[in-house]
Parts: structure tokens; C-alpha cells; sequence
């Protein structure tokens, strides 16, 4: 059946939007390259400083090795990559390089742990093995130029194939269940105290060789959380009605609650990353200063993390123009089509009436706010706030289409679901209890 003229255009302006984003992971790919390349020159490969590994001691009593022997090609790799890692707690600018390093990697992590246990995914790319894909990578060369090279890849086909799978318009949303939501806060709550007390705690210490080996293996850590998440969620709908009788399964009230629950979250670990960030700056200026005639911008290892950071931080400029340009248009008329165009400029009217946040930075109308913030607060909380209205953009979607449906409303999911919930939050709340009652007990 030969396609309407207004058809062929939109396909038409479809694939060459397509083909123009694909510039973004190229983009991120140069700029890895060259930023890799400028810490290799001029000593080639062997002065990188994650390549300047000693050989392992294998003499070593088992108590002391990672896997207690029971892996010897893994207790070789951790030991010899420690001494890199012992390094960053030796000076202030290496401390303050690696919170800077971090306060944009945890709301990174935040959201990949919720869009890849979202139901609403229904790309690969955008799932659980992409995710974990990309933390190998970042064990090998680095947080920094993992995300920016492969993750950025990974977001762009991810978010094109999600838009051509249906928008909000056509496929309802489903609010992302309670497992994924508290496990992929687990794994922030692992990664990020296994880094903090990396830096807390003396490097000769039991309890830091502990917290290295988890942040060296947290990504297998986040393939067992993510798998667990996955089963305890509900399958992910393919079809417009499969979708409507999934949202049809939670109570008006709690559609509301799940999102409010959501972009909380996503302000609070922006709160935590620009507590980081100022950290992070307040070591590094103190150690420039202090320490000036050591020149610590020309530590192999500061220089690495600072390289990784800002890596880091063109990835999350990348991911935003992506995710503005395929699922967030912030102008109505470059939707799609002319009916999810409407639905979106009603969104956004919608929540300008009563936002929940600051419109500027989490809608991005213009540039000089969210550059102004990621100046002050650092660029893991605007990305937050971006997310976080993304979040709201998404209750609205599913209120919406909750109160299209003419079925009967229902009180509240069904017991098998809620039990699973209940599954789920009391096991991420057990290991919480234990991990902060272990930290505790160290710290004192």
C-alpha cells in the first residue's frame, strides 16, 4: 500500500535525523581517542597510567588474595592493578580528582540501573548486558572513556531504536517496578562506598583491600543485581494493550507514587553528587596550593582521573542531546508526528502550571542556566535534574493513559506483584542495613 505524501515526509525527516545523531557517538569516540592519546604521548602505551601494573607477588597468603585462590588469573589481575588504586588516596588532588570522577559516575550508574530494569525498554542496547558491557570496558581503560566511546554508542542506537518501537502516544508507560528501583540503588550504595572508603581508609588496611576488590568487581555485582531485577519485575509489553493492562495493574495513586518515588531519587543523587563535587574541588585546591611545588597536575594518575571526569562529562552532554533530540523534543513540532506533537506541548503546559522542580534546568529552554549550574553544582546534578524531569514528563504520559481507559479502576496491584515488591525492597534494605553497619564499625 503506497504510503500518504505526509507519510513519506516524515520517514523521510526521520532517517535523516537518524543519520545526523549518529554524529554524537563519533564524536565521543574522537574525543576518547584523543584524550587517550594525550595521556600515552609522549612514552606510548607502557606511560599510561592504568597499563603501569607490577607484577603480583604470589606469595601472598590466600587470606589476602581476592578470590582466596580460588580464581589465581583474577587475584593476579587485582594485585597487580592496585598499586594504581593505592595511589589515589596518597596526595589531596588525587582525592580530590577522584570525588570530582565520582560525583558524575553515581547518577550515571543511577540511570542506567533504571532505564535497563524500566518496562518501558524495549531496546538491548539500552538493557542490563549493555550496561554491564560498558563497566568491563571501564575496568580496562577507564570510566571516562567508556561512556563516552561505547556508552555513547550504546544511548544513541538504544534511544533510535526505542523511538521507532512507539513513543508514549501509541505504547502507555509502566512505572518501573520497586526492584529495579531499590537494586540499582543497592549498586550505587555498593560502588559508591566501596570508592568512598577507598579513600577514607589506610591502603595497608584489610577493610581497603576489601572495598578495592568490590569496586573492581562490581561489574559482575551489577549482572547479579540487574538479573535478579529482571525476574522479579513484570515481562516487558511489546503491544499498546499488553502496556495498558500492565499500568491497568497499579491503583491511580500509585502510578503517582512510583514516579514521584523515581525523580526523587534522581534529585537526591544529584544532591550527592554536587556534595562531591565541591569536595572534590575544595581537595584539588588545596593540594594545588599546598602542594605546588610537587606540580600534582603533572601526576600521571591526577592527570588520568581529571581526564576520566571530564570524559565523563561529555558523555552526559552527549547523552542529553540525544535523549533532547529522539524522546524528550522540548519543541512539540519536531515530534514524530502531528497527534504525539499535541500530546507533548500538553505535557509541557501540564507541568509548567505546577512543576515539581526548576523547569529551566530540568526542561532545558535555554543554555546559559544549565551551564551556570553545571558550574556550581557540577554536571552530575544537571544531568540529574534533566533526568528527574524526564521522570515527570512520564507520570504525566501514564496518569494520562490510566484515565483514558475506560476499564475499572483497580485498588492497588495484585498480592503476587505487591509480595514480589516486598521481596525486593526488604532484601535491598537488609544488605543496606549490613553494608552501613560494616562502614560504621570501620570508621569508628
Amino acid at each position: 500500500m503506497a504510503l500518504k505524501p505526509q507519510q513519506q515526509q516524515q520517514q523521510q525527516q526521520r532517517g535523516t535525523s537518524s543519520s545526523a545523531l549518529l554524529i554524537y557517538p563519533a564524536v565521543g569516540v574522537a574525543i576518547s581517542v584523543a584524550a587517550s592519546a594525550a595521556l600515552w604521548w609522549p612514552g606510548g602505551l607502557s606511560s599510561h597510567p592504568l597499563f603501569q601494573r607490577t607484577s603480583c607477588p604470589f606469595t601472598l597468603p590466600n587470606s589476602q588474595r581476592a578470590t582466596r585462590n580460588l580464581l589465581p588469573q583474577l587475584d593476579a589481575y587485582v594485585c597487580s592493578v592496585r598499586p594504581l588504586y593505592t595511589q589515589l588516596s596518597s596526595t589531596r588532588a588525587a582525592k580530590g580528582s577522584s570525588a570530582l570522577l565520582l560525583s558524575v559516575i553515581l547518577p550515571v550508574l543511577m540511570r542506567q540501573g533504571y532505564v535497563a530494569t524500566s518496562p518501558n525498554t524495549r531496546s538491548a542496547l539500552l538493557g542490563p548486558l549493555a550496561v554491564v558491557g560498558v563497566h568491563l570496558l571501564a575496568r580496562a581503560v577507564g570510566s571516562g572513556a567508556a561512556l563516552c566511546s561505547l556508552g555513547t554508542l550504546l544511548v544513541t542506537l538504544g534511544s533510535l531504536a526505542q523511538s521507532r518501537s512507539g513513543g508514549p502516544e501509541r505504547i502507555p508507560l509502566a512505572p518501573t517496578p520497586a526492584s529495579g528501583v531499590y537494586f540499582s540503588n543497592l549498586c550505587i550504595v555498593l560502588l559508591g562506598g566501596a570508592a568512598l572508603l577507598q579513600g577514607i581508609l589506610s591502603p595497608s588496611s584489610p577493610s581497603w583491600s576489601t572495598a578495592n576488590t568490590l569496586y573492581l568487581f562490581s561489574p559482575l555485582l551489577l549482572a547479579a543485581l540487574f538479573t535478579l531485577a529482571t525476574l522479579l519485575a513484570p515481562r516487558r509489553a511489546t503491544t499498546a494493550s499488553e502496556a495498558r493492562k500492565q499500568l491497568m495493574e497499579y491503583g491511580a495513586e500509585e502510578v503517582a507514587y512510583t514516579y514521584e518515588r523515581t525523580w526523587s531519587y534522581y534529585r537526591k543523587v544529584g544532591l550527592a553528587s554536587a556534595a562531591l563535587y565541591w569536595y572534590g574541588l575544595s581537595r584539588l585546591g588545596k593540594g594545588l596550593y599546598y602542594h605546588a611545588d610537587e606540580q600534582p597536575l603533572k601526576d600521571g594518575v591526577v592527570r588520568l582521573i581529571l581526564t576520566e571526569f571530564a570524559l565523563a562529562s561529555v558523555f552526559l552532554l552527549l547523552t542529553i542531546l540525544v535523549e533532547r533530540a529522539v524522546l524528550r523534543p522540548m519543541d512539540p513540532s519536531t515530534s514524530p508526528s502531528p497527534s504525539s506533537g499535541q500530546l507533548r506541548a500538553d505535557c509541557l503546559r501540564a507541568l509548567s502550571l505546577a512543576p515539581a522542580g526548576n523547569p529551566s534546568l530540568e526542561q532545558r529552554r535555554g543554555p546559559l542556566a544549565p551551564c551556570l549550574a553545571a558550574l556550581i553544582g557540577g554536571p552530575g546534578l544537571v544531568a540529574s535534574l534533566w533526568w528527574s524531569g524526564g521522570e515527570e514528563e512520564a507520570g504525566w504520559f501514564a496518569r494520562r493513559a490510566r484515565r483514558a481507559d475506560g476499564q475499572a479502576d483497580r485498588q492497588g496491584r495484585t498480592e503476587e506483584k505487591s509480595e514480589m515488591d516486598d521481596v525486593a525492597i526488604g532484601i535491598a534494605y537488609m544488605i543496606q542495613f549490613v553494608l552501613v553497619r560494616e562502614w560504621l564499625r570501620v570508621a569508628t
